[in-house]
């Protein structure tokens, strides 16, 4: 993949990223990830010496564009250090760890290499990034919003209520998302 397969290396459609986003490598840097894995597109952006990487092989069991959207979160938050990502060691025993929950849940197949189950991830990346909602602390504060969103669909305006770069329109878009998908105009 990045360098002749050198930097990140792919074998049989695995590829050892943390978060499936990180090679470890490059974890001293900070400035490498790989946004989105999704089948076949594949974009490069320069910025400070930073770069995205978007394309390839992700299927997560979900909506993959939300998805996207907190990878890219995640990557500058980390890239301008509010959030930093773990040493290449860390990220390795995770990487192990993703791999041996992967092979004990699916067959072995090119297609079940970098799946992930879209609330868990989402959940997962936002906790790295400092967005993901605190439903105790929503509770206490606007209960019905707390309800909707645990019972409610999964929705990505919900890591958009806390932490870095909060949108005033969550909290309606939230609330009003059964009304929109089931009284389309």
């Amino acid at each position: 993949m990045v360098e002749g397969g050198k930097l990140i290396p792919v074998q049989d459609n695995v590829v050892d990223l943390y978060q499936f986003m990180y090679p470890p490598a490059t974890a001293d840097h900070n400035t490498l990830a790989v946004i989105g894995l999704i089948q076949a597109s594949f974009w490069l952006s320069l910025y400070r010496n930073s770069l995205p990487v978007h394309g390839l092989l992700f299927q997560p069991l979900g909506s993959i564009m939300p998805i996207s959207e907190m990878q890219v979160r995640l990557f500058y938050e980390n890239l301008f250090g509010s959030h930093r990502i773990p040493s290449p060691a860390e990220m390795k025993k995770s990487i192990r760890e993703k791999r041996e929950a992967m092979n004990a849940r699916y067959v072995k197949s090119p297609r079940h290499t970098i799946q992930v189950d879209y609330i868990e991830y989402m959940d997962e990346i936002a906790s790295l990034a400092g967005c993901k909602p605190n439903i105790a602390r929503i509770f206490k504060s606007d209960p019905i919003l707390a309800l909707q969103i645990y019972f409610g669909p999964c929705v990505p305006y919900e890591y958009r209520l806390e932490g870095p770069h909060p949108w005033s329109g969550a909290r309606n878009a939230i609330m009003t998302v059964d009304e929109r998908v089931f009284k389309v105009s």
